[in-house]
């Protein structure tokens, strides 16, 4: 784990532990589900600095995406996968 630096649309930085860019962005879409936004901007330790857009994601599993869900629905359990897809294996849509 590591420290990142996440910011959520326009709120200051806040400071995640997170395993990887995509697993901050991931928390920073988490912490604020009441407002998702559309840009996530996430730093890393080392000043490094990747932007994230929540409307370009796209499940890894099954290609799901925020307008497009799975049938029946569904939601995020991390960056690129849905929970239909879960962590890891095959789609289940």
């Amino acid at each position: 784990m590591e420290t990142f630096y996440v910011a959520v649309g326009n709120r200051n930085l806040e400071e995640v532990m997170a395993g990887s860019f995509e697993h901050a962005a991931y928390l920073g879409t988490v912490a604020h589900p009441d407002a998702l936004p559309k840009v996530i901007v996430v730093v890393d330790q080392e000043g490094q600095e990747r932007t994230f857009n929540t409307e370009a994601r796209k499940c890894s599993g099954c290609g799901c995406t925020e307008h497009r869900p799975c049938p029946g629905g569904c939601s995020w359990v991390a960056w690129d996968r849905c929970n239909r897809c879960g962590k890891q294996g095959e789609s289940r849509c």
